[in-house]
């Protein structure tokens, strides 16, 4: 039977909302995406049962990672899985792949005496259109409900406001106002298509009002199975339509940016809204430090992904007033709506994100980041476990970083008693190797300036010492120790990736702990935050090595110009090699700024 632990926080922490939900391979790419009326039930029942197809038994054995989209309701749910399996073609979807799509109602205001007709494509045409309608059930039968309910014309002959028309039945049975005969019944008739409108809309407290006080009447008249007629009718239109907010106006472009924080971590959700249709959502996850990291973060993921090749009708970006305030700085330029809606269907979008951000944040601390609980004993049993000298309550974990040889950086990360103390995580600038990389050497200076810093400021001295590498990494970690005379009163060990073994100076051979060893786990979460830590910096340190705001005392270019360079060349390298005409065509700028661009990058 497949091993799902590595499922099982995730698969704990599933909502009950409706929604949609992802399974994803090792490459994070689609395998199957469903919906659920409920996703905590509907998603648990894959990794329960044992009665699967075969096909089914061997998508759940690759399931690596899952994601979820809520929404208000299944027949939400049912319209947004049906955007995704289109646009994402998962290997094990087998429906919903091919081009049909949802029913929509549309009303022939083209025509004279409009017409209500169920069609499968919406088109750009003068005619409106309503939808889709994933509960409709038969088209013929929701089209016969309006013809019910209203009598309005259901037939394909062109009617005109001035010569008469063959008439059909039902002008003789009193189900249809006759516009093919009488010319006079216009208004009426008009009024007429503006109460299906209100039912289309979801605005129908003036129809139900109106219905109300005709079943009066006839009830009053002791017409009550006309006024039941009138009832039944009603609610069976209602039971087809369900008001629904994914699909919006098709020139409705718009980017939703929510930022939920804990007191661990800070969580960004994207969602990609294109005429009216939310396409995607993404989301990013940074460790919470309350320093400049924090906004260096949401600047780096906001240049990222925010400049599309349209124009947007608004960016909603859901956050602190301050971070607010600073990404529209950024963005100053660009002539997008910033307002937050607070009502309506774009409200109830932004509200849906929200809910959906939380979510996310809740399900992506749980499986990866959250502490399992270690104990003063689980610490004592490590000490017993790699023949420590003192219990390893305070851990420093260091690493480094370079790319290809350059831009070399160093982290160092502290735990204490099982839980990580960002206020205590350090960052370096290598400055003893500087020509190409040196892991062992740079790892010598790494341990030695933050040993130094806790005797300087009076910080406590960690109890061991977590190093990445294998022996040559801890060989030069230990003497460091022994220049600061601190190798009696610190512990010292490395932890190598490839086969996980621990090397320690009190052990000549490595010591390998089992997959299932909770030290292990322990010790492999320091090791990964050490990593994360020292990458990130590094990644900033490139970032910042040639200015962005360099770019600025270039006369014609702006801050999206700006960005739309560092998008479009990575690196200098890279920028450096572009030529006059890579700049212009590239950028989608004129030929002046592109020269001026390039004279600045290759002054004579």
């Amino acid at each position: 039977m497949p091993d799902f632990r590595h499922l099982q926080k995730e698969l704990q922490s599933l909502p009950s909302d409706p929604g949609i939900y992802l399974f994803l391979d090792s490459d994070r790419k689609p395998l199957y995406i469903g919906k659920a009326k409920v996703l905590k039930n509907r998603v648990r029942s894959y990794f329960v049962k044992q009665d699967h197809p075969p096909r089914i038994k061997v998508m759940v054995s690759q399931i690596q990672s899952l994601e979820t989209i809520i929404t208000s309701s299944e027949e939400e749910a049912l319209l947004l899985e049906a955007q995704y399996i289109k646009s994402h073609q998962p290997r094990y979807n087998v429906l919903l792949k091919d081009d049909k799509s949802f029913p929509y109602v549309k009303i022939t205001t083209s025509e004279p005496f409009p017409r209500v007709l169920v069609v499968r494509q919406k088109r750009s045409d003068k005619d409106e259109y309503f939808g889709p309608f994933p509960s409709m059930g038969s088209t013929r039968a929701f089209q016969r409900l309006f013809t019910d309910l209203f009598p309005i014309r259901d037939c394909s002959q062109p009617i005109t406001l001035s010569e008469k028309q063959p008439k059909c039945i039902l002008l003789d049975i009193g189900k249809c106002l006759g516009p093919c005969i009488y010319k006079n019944v216009r208004a009426e008739y008009d009024r007429l298509i503006d109460e299906i409108r209100w039912v289309l809309l979801g605005r129908n407290k003036e129809l139900r009002r109106k219905l109300h006080q005709e079943m009066m009447d006839l009830s009053a008249q002791r017409k009550f199975e006309d006024a039941a007629k009138i009832r039944d009718r009603f609610q069976r239109i209602q039971q087809c339509y369900q008001k629904q907010t994914i699909i919006m106006d098709n020139t409705f472009f718009a980017q939703i940016w929510v930022l939920v924080q804990d007191k661990q971590f800070i969580y960004i959700l994207f969602q990609d809204i294109r005429e009216g249709v939310l396409m995607a959502q993404k989301g990013w996850y940074h460790p919470k430090t309350n320093d400049a990291s924090d906004q260096e973060f949401i600047e780096e993921i906001y240049h990222r992904e925010v400049f599309w090749n349209h124009d947007l009708s608004g960016v909603f970006f859901l956050t602190h007033s301050h971070w607010l305030d600073h990404i529209k700085v950024i963005d100053s330029e660009s002539p997008i709506d910033w307002a937050i809606p607070q009502k309506g269907d774009k409200h109830h979008i932004v509200q849906r994100a929200i809910r959906n951000a939380h979510v996310s944040l809740n399900r992506l601390k749980k499986p990866e980041h959250q502490s399992e609980a270690i104990t003063h004993d689980h610490l004592v049993q490590l000490q017993k476990e790699l023949s420590l000298m003192h219990v390893p309550e305070r851990i420093i974990g260091f690493d480094i970083s370079h790319l290809g040889g350059t831009d070399i950086v160093a982290s160092a990360v502290q735990f204490f008693q099982g839980e990580s103390q960002p206020s205590f995580y350090r960052k370096f600038n290598i400055r003893t190797v500087t020509d190409q990389s040196n892991d062992p050497l740079s790892m010598t200076e790494v341990v030695t300036r933050r040993l130094n810093q806790c005797i300087e400021k009076n910080d406590p001295l960690p109890h061991c010492i977590l190093i990445d590498g294998g022996k040559p990494q801890l060989n030069f970690a230990i003497h460091a120790l022994k220049a600061l005379q601190l190798d009696h009163r610190i512990d010292i060990i490395s932890l190598a990736k490839r086969e996980e073994e621990i090397y320690s100076s009190a052990s000549k051979t490595p010591i390998q702990l089992g997959r299932r060893s909770r030290s292990r786990r322990y010790l492999e979460k320091i090791r990964d935050e050490a990593h994360r830590f020292a990458v990130q910096h590094q990644r900033t340190k490139r970032k910042h090595k040639v200015s962005h705001s360099s770019f600025r005392h270039i006369r014609g270019v702006g801050p999206k110009t700006e960005a739309a360079i560092w998008s479009t060349f990575k690196t200098k390298p890279e920028l450096l090699k572009a030529s006059l005409e890579d700049l212009q065509q590239k950028l989608s700028i004129s030929r002046l700024i592109a020269l001026r661009i390039y004279e600045f990058l290759h002054p004579k």
